[in-house]
């Protein structure tokens, strides 16, 4: 055989494709910068994985054409097909992979963008249509007071979920597990669907809500005990995206195809993980699976929430630093006091929009915004309501409230001071402070007598006085004589 009939011979990887077939790859060849990286050496890009670059593979053939079996038959041919017995053969052993990332492809690559591209190829339309870039990017500069001029520029961006989310900003909710940031995004969620006002914010005009569901079940995510149907979501508009082979590229397309008003994440780093970032707290791999995602997210306009696993000990944020400089405002939820308390507070490690830590309390199906002096107050009043005629010690109290000791005994100190707990024993070793409720009241409700040997109290506190002994908290100076 001559070198000429070796000439001749069709390259291996064509063999079994058609003449349309052979024609789309010549189209490919000439318009995707990646063709050769992909189809004629099969390489993922660095640190990305074989998966990825199927997808990739398929994105591109999406791109030329809408047949599904055509794009298979050209991936098949390709360097990347993993076909056979071997342990790497994902392509065979998994029988829906193809055809699940090629679906996948197809809706990413949507028949509208089809359309247009191939009327570009034919010269029946020109560069930029439906938002497509064009080519060439160039840098600018640009003076302050060229932004200064510009009225659309100058408008702060519009609060989506009041103190929480901004249209197209990112913000980081983070906190351990079972501290309720799912919740109270849910309910910020589906105050946007139905445009009802949400905290100290104004009523506005409802919007698509695109909740990534990554942690949880469908079911839980919309009727479970937190879900969205708990606080009202119009059913329409709130919107819960499964992630397929390709999560990240997938989201991207479903955040460019519905233009939410919200997008919420739970939890980031799941995302992460499934985009194939093996490290966590490798701040380049982050960048690398979630950059486009922040940078489409941000185009689109959408306000992003990101929620983050945090610190069982502090509620911080967890992993890579990249999550905190990405987001526009970091937002911890701190510890609760109890599993039973409705009040959870936020503090702003870090901010580029104008909110500082606040608390909100969770009454009913509603969060309303709430101070230290009120939480303080409902706390006291939970503890005053467990009192008995039984003097009991504050490790008994805090045991049934599930709270620190410390915490509960200077509650018990507040009360007593206030007229509102009776206290016997001297606080010295061997003879600890018992507090108990009063066993009577005035004819007029308020507490009638606080004599610790007899339990009652004067309706008023005037024979009251503080020692202004530092030593002793909450020690008290009283009549010797009791007027009951």
């Amino acid at each position: 055989m001559t070198y000429s009939d070796i000439a001749t011979i069709p390259p291996a990887w064509l063999a079994g494709l058609t003449a349309d077939d052979k024609r789309i790859l010549d189209q490919m060849a000439g318009e995707e910068s990646q063709f050769f990286r992909l189809y004629i050496a099969g390489e993922p890009r660095a640190n990305h994985t074989a998966s990825e670059a199927d997808f990739e593979l398929a994105l591109m053939g999406a791109r030329h054409t809408r047949d599904p079996e055509q794009i298979k038959r050209l991936m098949e041919s390709s360097p990347l097909a993993r076909t056979g017995d071997g342990r790497d053969a994902k392509w065979s052993r998994h029988r829906t992979y193809l055809d699940r990332t090629i679906g996948a492809a197809l809706q990413r690559e949507n028949e509208f963008q089809f359309l247009g591209r191939d009327m570009k190829r034919k010269g029946l339309i020109g560069a930029g249509v439906l938002g497509e870039a064009e080519e060439t990017q160039t840098d600018s500069v640009r003076s302050l007071a060229d932004f200064q001029r510009d009225p659309d520029a100058m408008r702060p961006p519009a609060p989506i979920i009041p103190r929480l989310a901004w249209a197209g900003r990112v913000t980081l909710l983070a906190s351990s597990e079972g501290w309720g940031k799912s919740t109270f995004a849910r309910a910020g969620a589906a105050a946007v669907t139905t445009g009802q006002a949400f905290l100290d914010g104004a009523a506005m005009p409802p919007g698509d809500v695109l909740w990534a569901r990554l942690e949880e079940s469908e079911y839980d995510c919309m009727m479970g005990v937190s879900g969205a149907t708990r606080f009202g979501a119009d059913p329409n508009r709130f919107l819960v995206w499964t992630p397929g082979p390709a999560p990240v590229a997938e989201l991207i397309a479903r955040m460019q195809e519905l233009r939410p008003a919200l997008t919420v994440i739970d939890s980031i780093q799941v995302l992460a993980t499934l985009a194939g970032v093996e490290s966590l707290d490798d701040a380049a791999q982050m960048g690398r699976a979630l950059g486009d995602l922040e940078k489409i997210g941000r185009e689109v306009q959408t306000a992003m929430l990101w929620l983050g696993q945090g610190s069982k000990a502090t509620g911080k944020y967890r992993n890579s630093s990249w999550l905190g400089h990405t987001a526009d405002l970091v937002l911890e939820v701190q510890k609760p006091e109890n599993d039973t308390t409705p009040i959870r507070e936020f503090l702003v490690p870090k901010r580029r929009l104008d909110v500082f830590g606040y608390r909100v309390k969770l009454v009913g199906a509603r969060y309303e915004l709430t101070t230290a002096r009120a939480a303080a107050t409902d706390r006291l009043e939970v503890l005053r309501a467990i009192l008995t005629d039984t003097p009991q010690t504050p490790d008994q109290l805090a045991e049934r409230l599930e709270r620190k000791v410390r915490g509960v005994q200077q509650d018990l100190q507040q009360l007593y001071r206030d007229g509102k707990a009776a206290r016997t024993g001297s606080g010295r070793k061997g003879d600890a402070f018992l507090f108990a409720g009063f066993p009577h009241e005035s004819p007029t409700g308020s507490l009638a007598c606080r004599n610790e040997s007899s339990g009652c109290m004067p309706a008023d506190n005037s024979h009251v006085q503080e020692t202004g002994n530092d030593d002793t908290v909450g020690e008290l100076w009283e009549d010797e004589t009791c007027p009951v």
